[in-house]
C-alpha cells in the first residue's frame, strides 16, 4: 500500500495491517484533532524547509559528519539524536523570520 492519504483518512479502516501509523490513536480514542495536527505538522515543515537550510555538521577538520541514523526502539519510534548545521537561506529570509518573531513577542505582551 502507498500510504497516499491522510492520516485521518487510515484512522477507521477495519483491518489494522493496513494503517500507516497509530499516532493519533484509533477506534474510540482517537484525536479529535487529527485534521488540525497533521496541516499545522504539514504547514511547519513547509516553512522550515523554505526558510533554512539544513545540511550535515562540519568538522574542525572540515570534514562532513555522518548522522546516526539509529532509531529509539519501542512502541513509537523516533531517531537518535544527532548534529546537523542548520542556517538561513538568505538575508531577506533572515529579515522576514526576525519581523515576524518580533510581532509574535508584541502579540503575546499584549495578551
Amino acid at each position: 500500500m502507498g500510504y497516499d492519504l491522510p492520516a485521518a483518512a487510515y484512522i477507521n479502516i477495519a483491518d489494522p495491517n493496513d494503517r500507516d501509523h497509530f499516532s493519533y490513536g484509533a477506534g474510540r480514542r482517537v484525536c479529535p484533532g487529527v485534521h488540525v495536527a497533521e496541516k499545522s505538522l504539514y504547514l511547519n515543515i513547509a516553512r522550515v524547509l523554505w526558510a533554512f537550510n539544513i545540511s550535515k555538521k562540519v568538522d574542525s577538520s572540515g570534514n562532513e559528519v555522518e548522522p546516526n541514523a539509529a532509531m529509539v526502539p519501542g512502541w513509537m519510534t523516533i531517531p537518535q539524536p544527532f548534529e546537523c548545521s542548520i542556517t538561513v537561506r538568505s538575508d531577506k529570509k533572515k529579515a522576514l523570520i526576525t519581523e515576524i518573531w518580533n510581532e509574535a513577542k508584541e502579540g503575546l505582551k499584549a495578551a
